[in-house]
């Protein structure tokens, strides 16, 4: 049996709140709490923490912060203060006034045995399920074959490339030194999934410095 890519004690950063097929909202436990951009995440199967029933993994591609009453505009508070400190200091019901959502895209599952696989779930995750931030060690492995990258680049979205960019970065940061040669072997299997865009291809290829 493979070793588990699964840990157990990691915490979980959000919960999810809307759940579809290839991407999810899901909202952090505190204000200007999110996940970063690019970052990836897991959401286990069914009811265990652990994972041991398999996971959902997907990739940040957006946060946001809002008034917790859709009905209620923000005002501005902060007149006589000298930081943003100070208008929280002299108004704490801020922090129950607004919530952070971020968006997560599908980047593939993991199975109960702990296997990595690069394509999506039969299932979205369920409303509640919590989300937890990925460690290093999950990162490293879970990008060791390229094939989550053609469910990244499936996203035309408005922030599509900033959020493959930002996490083929992450990616190689935590390989320390192997970090560029990882890089090279992202960028040509980019080639072949953009085949045709060279314009997406080169913008991609820029922001990997």
């Amino acid at each position: 049996m493979t070793q588990s890519l699964f840990l157990t004690g990691t915490q979980h950063v959000g919960e999810v709140v809307e759940s579809a097929t290839e991407a999810l909202l899901a909202q952090a436990y505190q204000v200007d709490a999110s996940p970063r951009l690019g970052s990836l995440v897991r959401i286990p199967f069914g009811r265990a923490s652990n994972g041991v029933e398999g996971c959902t993994f997907g990739v940040v591609t957006r946060a946001l912060t809002e008034s917790a009453d859709p009905g209620r505009k923000p005002v501005a508070r902060g007149e006589s203060a000298t930081s943003l400190d100070d208008i929280h200091r002299e108004h704490p019901q801020l922090a129950r006034l607004f919530r952070t959502l971020f968006a997560v895209r599908v980047v593939g599952h993991g199975t109960p045995d702990g296997a990595v696989v690069h394509y999506l779930p039969e299932k979205p995750p369920e409303v509640h399920q919590l989300v937890f931030a990925c460690d290093n060690h999950e990162l490293e492995r879970f990008t060791e074959r390229s094939g989550y990258l053609a469910l990244l680049l499936a996203d035309r979205g408005p922030l599509a490339d900033e959020v493959t960019a930002a996490f083929l970065r992450e990616a190689a940061r935590v390989r320390g030194t192997g970090g560029p040669a990882y890089l090279v072997q992202a960028g040509k299997a980019m080639v072949s999934l953009l085949r045709g865009d060279s314009v997406r291809l080169a913008t991609l290829l820029g922001r990997l410095g």
